[in-house]
């Protein structure tokens, strides 16, 4: 399915059942949508909506079944992938990097991306999130 259908109607079709009651049904829609927004690359994702990928993938986070914490853990690799690259946090650690260190980049954008995922998500699902892209 994610071989032949374009990711991004995929993702449209598949997000109604991200809270579906049948846990096998939301560890096949979380590893299709994992492999779905792979494809859509940096820019595709912020297309699509990085807040609601994260709803997404929160909510497979936590769910009972390894293959959709194992897809969810890869959908939070590519929207943290997505997020770095966003041409808003890159020009503000150049901005940042051209007066400190390296490393003082790395934990203004690791400190953004905290920013990010708590604002839109609540602090007891944030924390896997960061959990997972500190890895």
């Amino acid at each position: 399915m994610t071989t032949w259908i374009w990711p991004v109607s995929l993702i449209h079709k598949l997000q109604p059942y991200t809270t579906h009651r049948n846990p096998r049904v939301r560890a096949k829609l979380a590893t299709c949508i994992s492999k779905s927004v792979a494809k859509l690359g940096a820019e595709g994702i912020r297309d699509y909506g990085l807040e609601a990928l994260m709803q997404i993938a929160a909510a497979q986070l936590i769910d009972q079944l390894p293959e959709a914490r194992e897809s969810a853990r890869k959908l939070v690799v590519e929207l943290h992938s997505a997020f770095q690259q966003q041409p808003d946090v890159s020009s503000n650690l150049s901005e940042t990097s051209s007066s400190s260190s390296g490393s003082d980049s790395d934990d203004q954008n690791q400190k953004s991306w905290e920013e990010f995922c708590s604002s839109i998500l609540t602090p007891a699902v944030a924390q896997p999130i960061l959990r997972v892209s500190t890895r």
